[in-house]
């Protein structure tokens, strides 16, 4: 799996993307663009 990509304040958000990623199976870049989705 590659790396997610976030923002440096971020990081409590970057774990939870993370572990939702591994459960659910999804792709870094998925997990990525659910980040972005969070900050709109």
């Amino acid at each position: 799996m590659g790396h997610v990509l976030i923002v440096e304040d971020d990081e409590d958000a970057a774990r939870t993307i993370g572990a939702l990623a591994k459960r659910e199976g999804h792709t870094a870049m998925h997990a990525t663009s659910i980040g972005a989705a969070r900050r709109l």
